[in-house]
């Protein structure tokens, strides 16, 4: 999925819109540092899930819950009639 995440986004999940801080505000100029060495691991975590996880697995998965959600609605349509 590493490789269709990198396909379809134009920017990282993690990235944000940084505002520049008031001159005056020293936890606003720091905060700008400290966020993007968090935000850049957990980019990183993130992409290193990805790498484990095929397209199959999400089809699987997808068939798995549409069948799951199909029996859960087919038995409650037949309790109500």
């Amino acid at each position: 999925m590493q490789d269709v995440y990198d396909a379809l986004s134009e920017k990282g999940v993690f990235e944000h819109n940084y505002t520049a801080p008031m001159a005056n505000c020293e936890e606003g100029r720091a905060i700008g540092l400290v966020l993007s060495d968090t935000f850049g691991k957990a980019e990183s975590a993130f992409a290193n899930v990805l790498r484990d996880v095929t397209l199959a697995d999400v089809l699987r998965l997808s068939q798995t819950t549409l069948l799951a959600l199909l029996q859960y609605i087919t038995s409650t349509v037949l309790v109500i009639y």
